[in-house]
């Protein structure tokens, strides 16, 4: 059980780590100093208290009932895998930086105010449709599998992954320039406390796509 359950905590913590904590129901509405929670895996979770303002980072990777409230507004950090509840990530939050969401089976959209975001993985959101155009600053996208996107931005990648995604649109090659390097290879994608095997294998390439550095697209055949 963690300090939360246990009732040993103070209401000063700015840090907070309760993962795999599976008896945790709920977080104290009165930690409002916390700018770190790692709640990851803690399955019996349902609900991040709105009053956590000073947020920056939340990993609440598999609590499969969680849903998010919008004024976590000066979160820059979310790793939010595997929280198969969620619907949305909330459009205020819009300080993200890196926005982790893998195997959000029931997100159906990625906001288009999140124009700060830089990282994106969002690899089995079957239900996702798109990644809004607004997404400027967007230049690592992870969205393998995700079977129903039909359109991701026309940015400068450095590293694109699509494997899967067979509805995607064609890309359009005028904002893309022609220089590639390191596909065929393993990317490790490291963030303090985040990380991500992802393979690569065969792309298909018409005019060479942004300033990629990878690019992972299997499947298809090299041209």
């Amino acid at each position: 059980m963690c300090i939360i359950c246990q009732n040993e905590y103070s209401v000063n913590l700015t840090y907070l780590d309760c993962s795999r904590c599976t008896s945790l129901t709920q977080i104290p509405a009165t930690l409002v100093n916390l700018t770190y929670l790692d709640c990851y895996g803690c399955t019996s979770l349902t609900q991040i208290p709105d009053t956590l303002i000073n947020l920056t980072e939340l990993d609440c990777e598999g609590c499969t009932y969680l849903t998010l409230p919008d004024t976590l507004v000066n979160l820059t950090e979310l790793n939010c895998c595997r929280c198969t509840s969620l619907t949305q990530i909330p459009a205020t939050l819009v300080n993200l930086t890196l926005l982790f969401c893998d195997g959000c089976t029931s997100l159906t959209k990625i906001p288009a105010t999140l124009v700060n975001l830089t990282w994106l993985y969002c690899t089995k959101c079957t239900y996702l449709t798109q990644i809004p155009d607004t997404l400027i600053n967007l230049i690592y996208l992870y969205c393998g599998g995700c079977t129903s996107l039909t359109q991701i931005p026309n940015n400068k990648f450095k590293i694109l992954h699509c494997e899967g995604c067979t509805y995607l649109k064609q890309f359009d090659t005028k904002n893309y320039v022609k220089r590639i390097q390191r596909i065929n290879e393993a990317v490790w994608t490291i963030q303090e406390k985040f990380w991500y095997p992802i393979w690569g294998k065969k792309i298909q390439i018409e005019e060479g796509l942004g300033l990629l550095s990878k690019m992972n697209y299997n499947c298809c055949i090299v041209r």
